[in-house]
């Protein structure tokens, strides 16, 4: 039923109706209004020509809903247009804080890939976030400044942001973002305390 509520509020995000989406795949309005219905599912072709009609991979429209989110945008960007602020703000903060000017509020966030129970226990004994940057890099990639997340509200809706230095993208939670930390598919993102924007 995930796959159904997505590729409805995918279509319709776009504008397009069953009949228009279905004409893009060359497959019958009916099928499309049964695959939203969660009546049916589309063999692997049409979910991989999906997926590159709404410009997402396979893996997020199949699974980032599950994941708590509701929708992905990605957009290109010339990070080298944002000079380091003297306030202490990142290029990737003026950024952010440039792209969401209307928000309620920006704050960073660090994210961390989930670790199973036996890595959390050899995290224990080697040293806290070792396994996180054994296994993905990811906490390197965030030092160096390549990428960096953010969380954006406004007016009760909330965005996960990720920047790096050749695009931006933001991805609409279907949720609230708890008081500390939210579980997103295979990582953990974690409120930092730096606001961008109060």
């Amino acid at each position: 039923m995930i796959f159904a509520k997505k590729l409805k509020q995918l279509r319709q995000q776009t504008g397009w109706s069953q009949e228009q989406l279905a004409d893009r795949l060359n497959v019958t309005r009916q099928a499309v209004a049964k695959w939203e219905r969660g009546a049916g599912f589309p063999d692997i072709d049409n979910v991989q020509a999906l997926a590159k009609l709404f410009n997402t991979s396979v893996d997020e429209l199949l699974d980032y809903t599950r994941a708590g989110l509701a929708s992905a945008m990605r957009e290109p960007i010339d990070l080298d247009a944002y000079p380091t602020d003297t306030k202490g703000y990142s290029a990737s903060d003026l950024a952010v804080a440039d792209k969401f000017a209307d928000a309620d509020q920006i704050e960073s966030l660090n994210r961390h890939r989930r670790l199973t129970w036996w890595q959390k226990i050899i995290d224990f004994f080697v040293g806290a976030g070792t396994l996180d940057v054994a296994f993905s890099g990811e906490a390197i990639g965030q030092l160096k400044g390549d990428r960096r997340y953010y969380l954006v509200e406004k007016s009760g809706r909330s965005w996960i942001v990720e920047v790096t230095k050749t695009y931006i993208e933001r991805r609409e939670l279907a949720e609230t973002f708890p008081r500390k930390e939210l579980a997103v598919g295979d990582y953990m993102y974690r409120r930092s305390g730096f606001i961008i924007k109060p």
